[in-house]
């Protein structure tokens, strides 16, 4: 039997001394604008948020508290 994956919602990663948390779906991106406060220097590519190292741990326990998948 094969078992699909889902898609993630939600993608953390750490990109030099910048994490940085895209939206990879309609819902993680609505996740994000709604549980987010970012000013357009934060903006990374298209759907990407540069965000604090120290709140990684917090959003990505939120979001999967919410519903969404992480990577």
């Amino acid at each position: 039997m094969t078992q699909t994956r889902q898609k993630p919602d939600i993608q953390f990663e750490q990109s030099g001394s910048m994490n940085i948390v895209q939206g990879l779906t309609k819902k993680g991106m609505d996740w994000l604008k709604t549980h987010l406060n970012f000013e357009n220097w934060q903006v990374v590519g298209e759907t990407g948020v540069a965000v604090d190292r120290c709140t990684v741990d917090d959003l990505r326990q939120k979001a999967i508290s919410d519903g969404l998948t992480v990577k």
